[in-house]
C-alpha cells in the first residue's frame, strides 16, 4: 500500500543541522501507519521497516539531495556551510560521506 520514510532517516544529518523532516517525529512510523490503517478498517495491517546506508561520493552530491529533497527543511548551502563541515568531519568515511535510509513499508486488506 505505502512505502514511506522511517523515523531514522538521515538521523545523522538531522541531528547535525538540528532540524530535519522527521526530527520531532514521537514514536516509530511504522506502528502508527499500522494503528492508522487498522482504525480505517483494514485486516491483517503490516509495517516492515527497512534500514540501509546511502553513500554520497562527494560533500557536493549531498549538496544536490539536500537542495532537492526535503530531508533538512529550508536547507540553503551559504547560510548551512558550517554545517556541511561537520557532515564532512563526522560522516566522511573511505567509501564517502554515509547517512542512515529508513523506509517503512506498509500494507493492509480491505
Amino acid at each position: 500500500m505505502e512505502i514511506t520514510i522511517g523515523e531514522r532517516d538521515k538521523q545523522n544529518l538531522a541531528q547535525i543541522f538540528g532540524r530535519g523532516q522527521m526530527l520531532r517525529f514521537n514514536g516509530q512510523v511504522s506502528a502508527v501507519k499500522k494503528r492508522w490503517l487498522e482504525s480505517v478498517g483494514f485486516r491483517t495491517p503490516t509495517a516492515r521497516d527497512y534500514l540501509g546506508t546511502e553513500i554520497f561520493h562527494s560533500l557536493d552530491d549531498l549538496i544536490v539531495r539536500l537542495e532537492t529533497a526535503p530531508i533538512i527543511p529550508r536547507f540553503d548551502v551559504e547560510r548551512d556551510r558550517n554545517f556541511l563541515e561537520v557532515v564532512r568531519a563526522k560522516c566522511m568515511t573511505e567509501r564517502g560521506i554515509e547517512t542512515p535510509v529508513h523506509r517503512v513499508i506498509v500494507t493492509g486488506k480491505k
